[in-house]
């Protein structure tokens, strides 16, 4: 069975073709400077898949996929198109992946067995949701953020400071290294189970305006924030094994890959590093699991 799988949901250019269970993908990652513009990256796809097509065009195909929720409209709508002119070429069916989902079961690429139930806490540059799967169709979200995402926050603080967009290579270097203090961020006054992040960009943005000739400030307002985030993160946890008695957890999406959280959350299960961005290998893979289960 070969699978061929598009992923274009926000600024990634991802193709792949998964064959005998063997995944072959091809990724082309946009360079932004001060952001992404979507006609300008809706552009870009349309180029890039065009280009990485000619690789895979003498491939066998079975099933054709693409992510087609949540996103850019006009990046989803490209990669939509091309799977469109991908079924009129080879006659083949198209299935329509959740791009949050496939998210979240990329943990058990190239796992033996898939477990239920478990909760999962995804963390990316859009979204921040914590859900709980009771099996492969039956799942819920029992927690999400009210305003910011995770990813998003980190970015608006960085820009804010001046770092290149995106900014977390820059902000894992300020994680590696050791500060005499820093500060206590307190968490809004919202549901334990919830994210918010709205309130904490802008005491941020107050602390750096008002300390911004201190040496190492940067570094130190980012651990701050990342030192309430990892506090915060274990509450939760502690909070819904009490609640609903499972003790599997699944962290996945482009924050997670942080080595200051892979560091400092444990007794928990992280995605491969590989498979946190963006990227088709996951859309093929959960195309795979929902024809077999």
């Amino acid at each position: 069975m070969n699978i061929i799988s598009l992923e274009s949901t926000f600024d990634d250019t991802c193709m792949c073709i998964l064959k005998k269970k063997k995944i072959l993908e091809i990724k082309i990652v946009h360079k932004n400077l001060v952001g992404v513009v979507p006609k300008i990256t809706t552009n870009r796809h349309i180029k890039n898949f065009k280009n990485i097509f000619k690789i895979f065009k003498k491939e066998k195909v079975d099933y054709i996929s693409y992510s087609y929720k949540p996103g850019l409209p006009g990046s989803i709508n490209v990669s939509k198109s091309f799977s469109m002119a991908l079924s009129y070429i080879y006659k083949k069916k198209i299935f329509k992946v959740n791009h949050l989902k496939a998210h979240i079961f990329s943990y058990f690429i190239g796992k033996k067995k898939i477990f239920f139930p478990f909760i999962s806490f995804l963390l990316t540059g859009a979204n921040t949701k914590i859900f709980l799967f009771r099996n492969f169709k039956k799942y819920k979200v029992i927690g999400k953020t009210i305003d910011n995402a995770l990813g998003d926050t980190i970015n608006k603080i960085g820009r804010y400071m001046n770092l290149k967009y995106p900014c977390h290579k820059k902000v894992e270097k300020y994680l590696k290294k050791k500060y005499d203090y820093f500060y206590v961020i307190n968490k809004p006054k919202i549901s334990l189970i919830n994210f918010s992040y709205s309130g904490i960009i802008t005491k941020i943005k107050k602390l750096y305006d008002k300390n911004k000739k201190i040496k190492n400030i940067k570094g130190i307002l980012f651990f701050s924030f990342f030192n309430f985030l990892i506090k915060d993160i274990n509450k939760k946890i502690c909070y819904i094994k009490k609640k609903y008695k499972i003790n599997y957890f699944i962290f996945c999406g482009g924050v997670s890959s942080s080595n200051f959280i892979r560091k400092n959350i444990s007794k928990v299960k992280f995605v491969k590093k590989k498979f946190c961005e963006d990227n088709a290998s996951m859309i093929s893979f959960y195309t795979y699991l929902w024809l077999h289960i």
